[in-house]
């Protein structure tokens, strides 16, 4: 058996672009590992852990790899060694590396992935691997999807492999739209050099050209045709050097200018005939449908059904497991048997996987079978679609289920007038189900954000008219937009550039030409940021449901909507009966943790559409959509015979408690929220002063 091996892989390279791909190569094969980029940093990195591998590069700030690998080994440290050089090494210096320095691999840059990762794990065979937790967590609502180690650790790396294939996927489809425009943009480009070489007054449109010379640059690049990225680039720094002059040195700049300008024709062409079609993915959400039935089977065939959502058919405990490891899923279909409560429990269940709590949910349900309305909603089905099942009804319900994902995906703003990048930044962005819109004109941006409400705004620096610099202060100046992360597109990396650009507001940069990964994780990096602050000041920490200024909030806007169509609201507040008393017998501690499993609870049934909320220590508040307060109340009843059935440890004896509630509605309550709240909670006292576990929704 070969030795455990733990810790982290540290990768010691200048250059961000190598460390992050030998970090993905890595990290996908279940390594844990750290970064440096200088000599400095990669020794500070052993005053905190001791890595099991060190990945070094011969070429590194202030001092080379070969030196900083022999005060490695002056200090007494034996660790593995990758040697990486981009300069064949010669006879010398490899017995130098190998016999004296003991390093383990050389390896000559660039690097082939496939063999870079065999010849790692060979050096690693003990490594103790650590992957992406799943959908498994202790507590037996999990042992139904649990799957072993192995299958786990597969379905993992196929999530990996997936995700940078949609990735690349997302990369050529962009690219292929953007060689479409390309030769348009250098005819122009080319047109306005023409037309200043023989009018050197016409200074506007050497500006204009400038400008198009700047979007190539950055869109090229970032796109992967690193040889138009190039061109442009030089060409856009000589044209800044053209002042209408008549000298030795303008000449220059011109012959240079125009044998730039021929070469991007050549390369421009060159790359298009090199390009193959690629066919667009179907669509960008997945559907998860679990039921063995032939005839859902046969409608997740229809081509409809298909353009509307990407399938995964799993039906067993294990493919469930394995379909919500390896991706994000937008909504889920499945079977209700006969057996009700094994039903309600597989739905309560997914609820509580990591990442499900308002994953809209859907039934079939069997022939000649009775799902009432009242548990239809306290399972949580938005959706129930009969047996047999047809496209055209499972298309419907598709549909209705994709709806409600589409209102909780976090949103981004793309400004900037380079309408091909802002094509390329959706695309990648809606590949991980971040819903993306675009404006390339600057003037209209705040009506843009107030529109559409984005979460994190991308915003280009050179814009014609109006700067991104100006643009971020008018967001500033907004008081509600105090607080929404923008982040720079910019070619511009000098820290005077960075220091203008911090003082008007944003958050972060991205760096043209923008590379895919980098934007996601930048992006990302906002969006879950963004996300801790609101949670913090939106949800309860114990349960995750609304806290009750937020919950209130959202009341409102949902009971506009339900009286603008003429349809139910109901509101329940929930009380635990005697709850101080508890916290005095068992303990306070004891107490809150019953609350905590109450609001579990809750969350765990319902539908995505409904809303929850925690509005005391014991106390919760229920909002469902559609439902007037008879069937609110027939709900509850349920939630009464589930929590029941809870046993908690308590100070003194182990206890199960109930709770009570007051439900009021929109219809027979008033039309203003104050109202119904009113109602609710007058329902609720005269409820637990009759006894516990009563539910109060008629005077």
């Amino acid at each position: 058996m070969p030795k455990t091996t733990s810790g982290n892989v540290l990768i010691l390279d200048d250059d961000t672009g190598f460390r992050e791909l030998v970090k993905q190569i890595l990290e996908s094969r279940g390594y844990g590992v750290v970064e440096a980029s200088t000599p400095e940093a990669g020794m500070q990195v052993f005053s905190r852990e001791e890595p099991c591998l060190i990945i070094v590069d011969y070429r590194l700030p202030k001092m080379d790899g070969i030196t900083w690998i022999e005060k490695l080994r002056d200090s007494g440290r034996n660790t593995p060694v990758v040697f990486c050089s981009a300069i064949p090494c010669d006879s010398v210096t490899f017995n130098k590396l190998r016999n004296i320095l003991r390093v383990s691999l050389i390896v000559r840059k660039p690097i082939i992935p496939g063999s870079f990762i065999e010849q790692v794990e060979s050096l690693l065979p003990g490594y103790e691997k650590t992957y992406m937790q799943v959908s498994l967590e202790d507590g037996n609502a999990y042992q139904y999807y649990a799957t072993d180690t192995t299958t786990q650790e597969m379905v993992q790396e196929l999530a990996v492999i997936k995700k940078k294939m949609d990735l690349q996927r997302a990369i050529e489809i962009a690219r292929l739209d953007y060689l479409k425009d390309l030769e348009a943009s250098w005819r122009t480009l080319t047109e306005l050099v023409d037309i200043h070489n023989n009018d050197k007054s016409r200074l506007d449109v050497l500006v204009e050209a400038t400008h198009i010379a700047h979007r190539i640059r950055g869109t090229a690049g970032s796109l992967g045709l690193m040889g138009v990225s190039e061109i442009a680039g030089r060409l856009e720094d000589l044209m800044q050097n053209l002042d209408g002059r008549e000298d030795t040195d303008q000449e220059i700049y011109w012959s240079e200018v125009i044998r730039l300008i021929a070469r991007g024709h050549e390369e421009i062409s060159t790359t298009a005939q090199q390009s193959t079609e690629i066919q667009e993915p179907e669509s960008k959400f997945t559907v998860l449908i679990v039921s063995n039935a032939p005839d859902v089977a046969n409608a997740c065939q229809n081509t409809e059904v298909k353009t509307l959502a990407r399938i995964e058919l799993a039906d067993s405990p294990q493919g469930v497991a394995e379909s919500l490891a390896k991706q994000k899923v937008d909504a889920m279909l499945l079977e209700v048997t006969s057996n009700k409560e094994m039903s309600f429990q597989r739905a309560a269940d997914i609820r509580l996987m990591p990442g499900n709590r308002a994953l809209p949910l859907g039934v079939f349900i069997p022939e000649d079978f009775e799902l009432t309305e009242v548990e239809r909603i306290y399972v949580g089905a938005s959706v129930v679609i009969p047996h047999p099942v047809q496209a055209e009804g499972l298309h419907e319900g598709i549909d209705a289920l994709l709806m409600m994902t589409h209102a909780v995906r976090p949103r981004v703003l793309a400004i900037d007038d380079d309408e091909v990048l802002c094509r390329f930044v959706s695309s990648v962005l809606e590949g991980e189900r971040i819903e993306t819109k675009t404006c390339t004109n600057p003037s209209l941006a705040l009506e843009k954000i107030a529109e559409f409400r984005p979460d994190v705004v991308l915003l280009d620096v050179m814009m014609p008219g109006l700067t991104g610099f100006e643009v971020c202060r008018m967001i500033r100046e907004q008081p509600e937009l105090k607080e929404l992360p923008v982040v720079f597109l910019t070619s511009k990396t000098s820290p005077e550039s960075r220091s203008a650009a911090f003082s008007v507001g944003a958050n972060d940069f991205v760096t043209k030409p923008v590379l895919a990964p980098e934007l996601i994780n930048r992006v990302m990096n906002q969006l879950n940021e963004s996300s801790l602050k609101r949670q913090s000041r939106t949800r309860d920490p114990e349960t995750g449901v609304m806290n009750g200024d937020v919950i209130m909030a959202q009341a409102k806007l949902l009971l506009e909507d339900h009286l603008e169509i003429g349809a139910p609201m109901s509101l329940a507040l929930l009380q635990m009966d005697e709850y101080d008393h508890l916290s005095l017998v068992q303990g306070q501690f004891s107490a809150r943790q019953a609350s905590k499993r109450f609001g579990e609870l809750i969350q765990q049934r319902y539908r995505s559409e409904d809303l929850r909320g925690r509005w005391s220590d014991g106390g919760y508040v229920l909002i469902l959509a559609n439902c007037d307060r008879d069937m609110a109340a027939s709900t509850i009843q349920l939630l009464q015979e589930d929590f029941r059935r809870f046993e908690f440890p308590g100070s003194a004896f182990s206890f199960s408690t109930t709770f009570s509630a007051g439900v009021a509605d929109c219809e027979r309550d008033g039309s203003k929220l104050e109202d119904i709240i009113k109602s609710a909670h007058r329902r609720m006292k005269a409820a637990m002063q009759t006894s516990a576990n009563s539910v109060g929704f008629s005077d």
